[in-house]
């Protein structure tokens, strides 16, 4: 007998790759969205998060699942701090409880490694409000789930590139289309991971929920310092390189006003990265590997043409 899934979001960037891949593998996949219309590969239930985070969740959405994936949620950090709040914290917890109440099972939360930036003792400073809002969804799955019956998994992800991509991302693969991105200096580090092995790492956990520990960070555990990033813009924009290139004194200086006005000038805060996550260096998780995940995907492998969005899961 096929387990069950139920995928939130499961129209999304992360969410519809999800249902695939775990459809791949046996699975029965439900998915929710706040417009059903928009998934077509799954069953799909109506879910709006505003009325999640009201407490408005009938627990008959999860009644058939097993493992819920909680994918849905704000994604840009640009939002406002009280609905970041509302819907990424509220209502994860919203749906939680009505995942227990149902008799779920395991319940694997969508993170960010942003959140990271809300931890005790983090490099660099407070992080933002959508930080926040994750942590704080964190917090409030942590401290229930003594009391629950069902085992609860959080993932951290790094920054996802590969297939639709959205954010800083898609700005800069925007830019180098246009012929408008320069080469960058080599300073800076951003975490990442590969759609396909994100992926592939949630359907592993959700498959293991007795495996130790509630926290996975998902990294590639590559290096991707500003020019690395901007070089494979430009191959995927066919383009051997920028058009000029910015010299690394002007640059510190932008970084500098960056840090004062939390966006970069110009470019604005889709590029802006939260302050002590601009350097980290993240490895992948042993436990993953344990489970037979590694990251099999690099930025510029996972851009490369015809690199469908599920084919690693």
């Amino acid at each position: 007998m096929s387990r069950i899934a139920l995928v939130t979001g499961g129209g999304g960037y992360i969410g519809s790759a999800l249902c695939r891949a775990l459809q791949g593998r046996g699975w029965r996949v439900l998915a929710t969205a706040r417009d059903p219309a928009i998934v077509t590969a799954t069953p799909c239930i109506a879910l709006e998060l505003e009325d999640a985070a009201a407490g408005h969740v009938d627990p008959q959405v999860c009644r058939d699942a097993e493992v819920v994936f909680h994918l849905a949620g704000i994604a840009h950090r640009g939002a406002d701090a009280l609905a970041l709040e509302r819907i990424n914290c509220d209502a994860t917890l919203a749906l939680a409880r009505a995942a227990e109440a149902a008799g779920v099972a395991h319940f694997v939360y969508l993170s960010s490694l942003y959140a990271g930036a809300c931890d005790p003792g983090a490099p660099g400073a407070r992080g933002d409000a959508y930080a926040r809002s994750k942590r704080l969804a964190e917090l409030g799955l942590l401290g229930a789930e003594p009391n629950w019956r069902m085992r609860v998994t959080i993932v951290r992800p790094a920054l996802v590139y590969g297939g639709a991509m959205k954010g800083r991302l898609a700005t800069l693969r925007a830019l180098a289309l246009k012929g408008w991105l320069p080469d960058l200096p080599p300073v800076g580090n951003t975490p990442m991971i590969a759609l396909p092995d994100l992926v592939h790492a949630l359907a592993l956990l959700g498959a293991h929920p007795s495996i130790s520990g509630n926290m996975f960070t998902v990294s590639d555990g590559e290096r991707y310092p500003l020019d690395r990033i901007a070089h494979a813009m430009h191959r995927l924009a066919g383009r051997g390189g920028g058009a000029w290139r910015i010299p690394a004194g002007p640059f510190a200086l932008a970084l500098a006003a960056a840090a004062r006005l939390g966006r970069l000038p110009v470019l604005g805060s889709r590029l802006a990265l939260p302050r002590g996550l601009a350097d980290w260096t993240v490895d992948p998780d042993q436990r993953l590997r344990a489970l037979g995940w590694a990251p099999a995907l690099t930025l510029e492998t996972a851009l490369a043409p015809a690199m469908p969005d599920g084919e690693r899961a």
